[in-house]
């Protein structure tokens, strides 16, 4: 008897979630906002740089869009105003705003772009990531004569090129032909540059 009322309790429980799960009212929309703005990433060195950003403005409003002024939350100072332009309701556009500042404090962190319209104004956030550094060095060794007598001397000449994205530090340069002794250290290579 005990079973059989458990069974009856499980499935009256059973028809009650189900009964909830179909006669619950439908989940709200949301309302298109009258502009919305968004933004791609942006990549640049550990200690910050300019930087291309992509924002696409759309036109959800009932007014033509024309006039943009795109400011940062990072940096009071930039703005960029683009007038004379033409968004057409429902539609939306792409805009390329260079050479944008960012310290090195922005990198690895979120910024906020606003997009000031003649229909409304909306906001966005992107990041601002590190650029992939490389570290990459290109050497070569030359000699001040390619036939030199027994006793007599000649210049070698190294030249050592930094063709990575990287600085590096503390170089030494050391040559098996003329000893173990290092030649130099303690050398800083800046990125593109060349040390002899």
């Amino acid at each position: 008897m005990k079973k059989r009322q458990s069974r009856i309790a499980l499935f009256l429980a059973f028809c009650m979630l189900l009964s909830l799960a179909v006669f619950q009212a439908p989940a709200p929309t949301a309302q298109a906002a009258g502009v919305t703005v968004t933004a791609e990433d942006v990549t640049v060195p550990a200690g910050g740089g300019n930087a291309t950003v992509k924002a696409t403005v759309k036109n959800n409003s009932d007014t033509e869009i024309t006039s943009v002024k795109f400011t940062l939350s990072n940096n009071a100072d930039y703005s960029k105003l683009f007038e004379n332009i033409t968004i057409a309701v429902g539609s939306s556009r792409t805009f390329s705003l260079t050479g944008v500042p960012f310290a090195a404090a922005d990198v690895g962190n979120s910024v906020t772009l606003t997009a000031d319209t003649n229909a409304g104004t909306a906001t966005t956030t992107f990041r601002v990531n590190k650029k992939a550094e490389t570290v990459s060095v290109s050497f070569t060794r030359t000699l001040s004569k390619t036939t030199v007598a027994p006793g007599s001397s000649v210049k070698l000449t190294y030249n050592i090129k930094n063709t990575g994205t990287a600085d590096i530090t503390d170089v030494k340069l050391t040559d098996a032909a003329v000893g173990s002794d290092a030649i130099a250290s303690g050398v800083t290579i800046t990125a593109g540059s060349s040390k002899q």
